[in-house]
């Protein structure tokens, strides 16, 4: 993909990207353009565990449980729709303060 658009960190939908499902399949509207994005079943599944929690291997690991195919086959077609997701800006960059706080200033654990 020429241009692509890297994503640093877990890849999360834009809070403006509101999805439906229709018929086993993921429509994306960007309320703020008005675009909307028709997703095969397998984009769906990809899109429908972005989480901003969960890495890219971390996704293709969840989806290896869902459709019984192992994590390193999938792992390069994950990459291809997150890769292609992020050109078509429908992923968020983390926050900048998304990075971990000094040990001094995290709170002890309880007791």
């Amino acid at each position: 993909m020429s241009g692509t658009t890297s994503i640093e960190g877990p890849p999360r939908p834009r809070p403006e990207i509101e999805t439906a499902f229709v018929g086993g399949e993921a429509v994306l509207l960007n309320v703020e353009t008005g675009s909307v994005y028709a997703l095969n079943p397998s984009a769906s599944l990809v899109w429908l565990l972005l989480d901003g929690v969960l890495q890219t291997p971390a996704v293709a690991a969840e989806l290896s449980e869902i459709i019984q195919v192992p994590a390193d086959e999938l792992l390069p077609d994950v990459e291809a729709a997150v890769a292609g997701f992020a050109e078509q800006r429908l992923l968020d960059q983390p926050p900048a303060s998304a990075t971990p706080l000094p040990s001094y200033l995290v709170p002890p654990p309880d007791p």
